[in-house]
């Protein structure tokens, strides 16, 4: 009889690491691991993006701005800003070129066209830049990460459709005993029905493998 440690340590040591790949829809790749760095396709955020509700301005020496519009979250029209302007704008929704910060709504106060800036604010504030997640060209997610269900989310913002990941050995089971018979078959004197067959499928099948044989040997 050999320790769990030293039976891991034995199969660590006779067993080749995976080098077969295969391509798989993204939606199908929950449990698998990368086989090669995942690039990104685009800019993540693709354009300036408020991080906030509230208000798109240029910004001056004043605390009130004069309100010109509004623009929505999937919205594609462009807004020109001159100092002491503002937009009403929604969380998500593109930040127009000539704004250079966002106040929170909770911040301010408005009447008619007019808004009133409640405290500070700075350059850049509450605007997400274009790439800040990850930028076109470069790695969205390295080798060897196992793909869980926030890294799938990840690169299907990015359009990820398709990842290469490392294919899933084939499993064998080797049930081994005279005793031993199918649930659902009659049990004759001295026969148990097979158990640790079904454990050990069902322990593999919830880490994620499905290629699993079972094999039938007398003693």
């Amino acid at each position: 009889m050999i320790s769990v440690e030293q039976a891991s340590q034995i199969i660590s040591e006779n067993t080749q690491l995976p080098n077969k790949s295969i391509d798989i829809n993204l939606i199908d790749a929950l449990g698998y691991v990368l086989f090669k760095d995942v690039i990104s396709p685009i800019n993540m955020p693709p354009f300036r993006q408020s991080a906030m509700d509230g208000y798109a301005l240029q910004l001056h020496d004043a605390k009130t701005y004069s309100l010109i519009g509004e623009i929505k979250a999937g919205d594609a029209h462009q807004l020109h800003l001159k100092p002491g302007d503002a937009v009403r704008i929604f969380t998500g929704a593109p930040v127009p070129e000539s704004a250079n910060a966002v106040v929170m709504q909770e911040k301010t106060s408005s009447q008619n066209q007019t808004l009133i800036i409640e405290s500070n604010v700075v350059k850049h504030e509450n605007i997400r830049p274009l790439g800040e997640q990850v930028l076109e060209g470069h790695i969205a997610l390295k080798k060897e990460v196992k793909l869980k269900a926030a890294a799938i989310a990840y690169l299907t913002t990015l359009g990820v459709t398709q990842v290469m990941v490392y294919k899933k050995p084939s499993i064998a089971i080797v049930v081994t005993g005279n005793e031993l018979v199918q649930a659902g078959q009659p049990l004759q004197y001295g026969q148990i029905y097979v158990s640790n067959a079904i454990m050990l499928i069902s322990a593999l099948k919830q880490a994620g493998y499905s290629n699993i044989s079972t094999y039938s040997v007398s003693d």
